[in-house]
């Protein structure tokens, strides 16, 4: 069952049922993804920002080493706080090379969207499958 957070309430998806018009899920214009080089195949913080920003968040070989226990191939991690992403991005950095990324919420799949698994944060998500480059912009180099 897919849950929809509605501004900070969380509702169930009814089952069996329809979903009229009125039942628009309300989304944060921009969620937050932070990223560093080392959890990627480059060289540099710059060549994961180009190869993301060329493939997209969740495009094969743009990250390969996953930071947190818990987190799944083909996943994306965002959330809606500022903060938080450049807490994530900051946690594993060795070089101080990282990076917050804004997604433009308006340019995902509703339907590959999810309330994160891994955490009792109520501003995290899931994405599962690839955020295009359209949608994604460079918050902030840190």
């Amino acid at each position: 069952m897919k849950i929809y957070r509605i501004a900070q309430e969380v509702i169930e998806e009814p089952q069996n049922e329809e979903v009229g018009p009125e039942a628009v899920e309300v989304m944060p214009p921009v969620l937050y993804h932070g990223t560093d080089a080392e959890s990627s195949m480059s060289n540099s913080l710059k060549e994961h920002l180009n190869k993301i920003m060329t493939l997209g968040l969740g495009a094969p070989n743009v990250i390969v080493d996953k930071t947190f226990d818990g987190s799944t191939d083909g996943v994306t991690y965002l959330t809606g706080n500022l903060d938080r992403a450049i807490y994530y991005a900051n946690v594993r950095s060795l070089s101080g090379g990282t990076a917050v990324l804004e997604v433009n919420t308006q340019y995902l799949d509703k339907n590959q969207l999810f309330v994160d698994q891994n955490t009792t944060d109520p501003f995290s998500y899931e994405y599962h499958g690839i955020i295009p480059p359209s949608a994604i912009r460079i918050k902030e180099e840190i």
